[in-house]
């Protein structure tokens, strides 16, 4: 695995580049962004300060390739000797490295000496993360986690179904409210028929906001008939029905499309019968069992699958 390492060019995060570079992985440390962070990211590339562990003092700037790299570790602490900010010449946050990352379709690990900002780093679009303290302990897991999700994410193997996993209501609003795009941080590669799964857990409030979000765009199309007020009433923890994914987009006019990306959703097939399933993170495969049932149940509905 190729790893990009974003992290301030001081001695003590030596121990970390070690823990990184277990596994035989190859890792590049940047110790942050020279300028314009956002402005090369059509081009998948980005400006960065290359850390020499024999020289501190050195400021190589590299045009980095992003698509070289599948995984990057990028770290956000602060005390006395580490600032918050891990930018040069004005350019951006650590978290907002993290978005860039995210984007470019890298699985990005987030860090933190004290474990203090990782939530932050989480909704920047960190997709794992982990205090200084733990990562040697939970750094092999967790990429052989990043590999999964880098290979479910690829359209190279199509004989596998692919399932992502929503909240209630967003969910259901696929198949019973016209919802055609779907939301992420990070780019979806696959393209074709997924399994829907709807997430067993869900954060206090969140059906609530979904809910108004789903009811404002309903209205604004003057339908006023569907109503997702029941919570209980809808299916949880299971696979409901099929959708074709047919482009990933970074702007569109569907009053679904809020960004960064969309995954452009048609031809939604509901299944009559929820099938319990077990989600995970993004994209992941169906077992073939699983994939036999919604086959068969497409197939007593007359639709295909």
């Amino acid at each position: 695995m190729n790893v990009l390492f974003i992290a301030p060019k001081r001695q003590a995060f030596l121990p970390v580049l070690k823990t990184l570079r277990r596994g035989r992985n190859q890792v590049r440390w940047y110790s942050g962004v020279f300028h314009d962070l956002y402005k090369h990211l059509g081009e998948n590339t980005a400006y960065l300060l290359e850390v020499d562990q024999r020289n501190f003092d050195s400021r190589e700037i590299r045009k980095v390739n992003l698509a070289d790299f599948d995984v990057a570790v990028v770290d956000l602490s602060a005390d006395s000797e580490n600032p918050t900010m891990l930018d040069f010449d004005g350019a951006s946050r650590p978290t907002d490295i993290v978005s860039v990352l995210t984007m470019a379709g890298i699985v990005v690990i987030g860090i933190s000496r004290d474990g203090r900002y990782l939530p932050q780093l989480e909704e920047a679009g960190a997709v794992m993360v982990a205090a200084h303290d733990r990562l040697d302990d939970r750094y092999l897991t967790m990429m052989k986690e990043a590999r999964r999700l880098l290979a479910d994410n690829s359209p190279g193997d199509g004989f596998a179904l692919r399932a992502l996993t929503l909240r209630q209501p967003w969910a259901a609003s696929v198949f019973l409210a016209g919802k055609d795009m779907e939301n992420r941080l990070w780019p979806a590669r696959v393209r074709g028929t997924i399994a829907i799964h709807v997430s067993k857990e869900q954060p206090a409030g969140s059906f609530a906001a979904g809910a108004r979000f789903i009811h404002s765009v309903l209205r604004a199309q003057g339908n006023t008939r569907i109503r997702f007020n029941d919570e209980k009433s809808l299916p949880r923890g299971s696979i409901i029905g099929v959708v074709d994914i047919v482009d990933c987009v970074t702007d569109s006019d569907s009053p679904w499309f809020e960004g960064p990306l969309g995954f452009k959703l048609a031809n939604p097939r509901i299944l009559s019968r929820p099938i319990p399933a077990s989600g995970k993170r993004r994209f992941w495969k169906v077992s073939k069992a699983v994939e036999l049932r919604i086959r068969r149940d497409l197939g007593e509905q007359g639709l295909a699958f």
